[in-house]
Protein backbone atom coordinates (compact mmCIF):
# COMPACT_ATOMS: atom_id res chain seq x y z
CA UNK A 1 0.00 0.00 0.00
CA UNK A 2 2.69 2.52 0.72
CA UNK A 3 4.08 1.82 -2.68
CA UNK A 4 0.56 3.03 -3.79
CA UNK A 5 0.23 5.83 -2.14
CA UNK A 6 2.49 7.28 -4.49
CA UNK A 7 0.06 7.09 -7.37
CA UNK A 8 -2.69 9.41 -5.53
CA UNK A 9 -3.44 11.99 -7.52
CA UNK A 10 -7.38 13.80 -7.01
CA UNK A 11 -7.33 15.42 -9.88
CA UNK A 12 -7.14 12.57 -11.64
CA UNK A 13 -9.85 10.69 -9.60
CA UNK A 14 -7.27 8.79 -7.84
CA UNK A 15 -8.01 9.69 -4.01
CA UNK A 16 -6.40 6.88 -1.80
CA UNK A 17 -3.84 4.11 -2.52
CA UNK A 18 -6.57 1.51 -2.83
CA UNK A 19 -8.05 3.47 -5.62
CA UNK A 20 -4.52 3.28 -7.13
CA UNK A 21 -3.90 -0.50 -6.50
CA UNK A 22 -7.51 -1.23 -8.36
CA UNK A 23 -6.65 1.08 -11.26
CA UNK A 24 -3.09 -0.78 -11.49
CA UNK A 25 -5.12 -4.33 -11.36
CA UNK A 26 -7.52 -2.88 -14.30
CA UNK A 27 -5.30 -1.94 -16.33
CA UNK A 28 -3.03 -5.75 -15.72
CA UNK A 29 -6.37 -6.81 -16.45
CA UNK A 30 -6.77 -5.10 -20.09
CA UNK A 31 -3.32 -5.94 -21.00
CA UNK A 32 -4.29 -9.81 -20.73
CA UNK A 33 -7.66 -10.07 -22.17
CA UNK A 34 -5.93 -8.10 -25.14
CA UNK A 35 -2.86 -10.86 -25.37
CA UNK A 36 -4.03 -14.47 -26.56
CA UNK A 37 -0.93 -15.94 -25.72
CA UNK A 38 -0.99 -15.24 -22.05
CA UNK A 39 -4.62 -15.95 -22.08
CA UNK A 40 -3.81 -19.19 -23.57
CA UNK A 41 -0.76 -19.90 -20.76
CA UNK A 42 -3.59 -19.14 -18.25
CA UNK A 43 -6.01 -20.94 -19.27
CA UNK A 44 -3.63 -24.27 -19.48
CA UNK A 45 -2.13 -23.10 -15.91
CA UNK A 46 -5.57 -23.21 -14.50
CA UNK A 47 -7.19 -26.21 -15.48
CA UNK A 48 -3.52 -27.91 -14.75
CA UNK A 49 -3.17 -26.57 -11.08
CA UNK A 50 -6.78 -24.64 -10.62
CA UNK A 51 -8.41 -25.92 -7.82
CA UNK A 52 -12.02 -25.70 -7.83
CA UNK A 53 -13.31 -23.91 -4.34
CA UNK A 54 -16.97 -24.04 -3.46
CA UNK A 55 -18.45 -22.19 -0.04
CA UNK A 56 -22.12 -22.59 1.01
CA UNK A 57 -23.72 -18.99 0.95
CA UNK A 58 -26.91 -19.23 3.03
CA UNK A 59 -27.53 -22.07 5.84
CA UNK A 60 -30.54 -23.92 4.17
CA UNK A 61 -28.37 -25.25 1.06
CA UNK A 62 -30.49 -28.67 0.70
CA UNK A 63 -29.45 -31.00 -2.50
CA UNK A 64 -25.96 -28.95 -2.54
CA UNK A 65 -25.18 -30.24 1.11
CA UNK A 66 -22.17 -31.76 -0.41
CA UNK A 67 -20.73 -29.01 -2.00
CA UNK A 68 -21.20 -26.53 1.58
CA UNK A 69 -17.19 -26.48 2.25
CA UNK A 70 -15.63 -28.18 -1.05
CA UNK A 71 -12.80 -27.75 -3.79
CA UNK A 72 -11.11 -30.31 -6.05
CA UNK A 73 -8.49 -29.87 -8.51
CA UNK A 74 -10.22 -28.42 -12.03
CA UNK A 75 -8.05 -31.20 -13.77
CA UNK A 76 -10.34 -33.93 -11.88
CA UNK A 77 -13.38 -32.45 -11.73
CA UNK A 78 -16.21 -34.80 -13.68
CA UNK A 79 -18.44 -32.75 -15.88
CA UNK A 80 -21.68 -33.37 -13.68
CA UNK A 81 -20.45 -32.06 -10.49
CA UNK A 82 -19.62 -28.73 -12.47
CA UNK A 83 -22.60 -28.51 -13.72
CA UNK A 84 -24.31 -29.00 -9.89
CA UNK A 85 -21.57 -26.55 -8.97
CA UNK A 86 -22.77 -24.12 -11.43
CA UNK A 87 -26.56 -24.43 -11.01
CA UNK A 88 -26.04 -24.11 -7.04
CA UNK A 89 -23.91 -20.81 -7.74
CA UNK A 90 -26.75 -19.44 -10.44
CA UNK A 91 -29.62 -20.26 -7.70
CA UNK A 92 -27.47 -17.87 -5.22
CA UNK A 93 -26.62 -20.66 -3.11
CA UNK A 94 -23.20 -21.59 -3.29
CA UNK A 95 -19.99 -18.82 -4.11
CA UNK A 96 -17.72 -20.89 -6.26
CA UNK A 97 -13.66 -19.68 -7.08
CA UNK A 98 -10.92 -20.92 -8.70
CA UNK A 99 -7.42 -20.73 -7.24
CA UNK A 100 -4.46 -20.92 -8.93
CA UNK A 101 -0.31 -20.31 -8.37
CA UNK A 102 0.09 -16.78 -9.89
CA UNK A 103 3.77 -18.06 -10.51
CA UNK A 104 2.94 -21.35 -12.65
CA UNK A 105 1.36 -19.01 -15.16
CA UNK A 106 4.63 -16.70 -16.26
CA UNK A 107 6.65 -19.75 -15.59
CA UNK A 108 8.44 -20.71 -19.52
CA UNK A 109 7.23 -24.47 -20.07
CA UNK A 110 10.84 -26.85 -20.95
Amino acid sequence: MMLAAEYINTEKGVETAEDALTGAMDIIAEKISDDADIRKRMRFVCHAHGILTVKAITEDIGVYEMYKDYSEPLSKIPDHRILAVNRGEKEGILKVSVDKDNVKVFEKSS
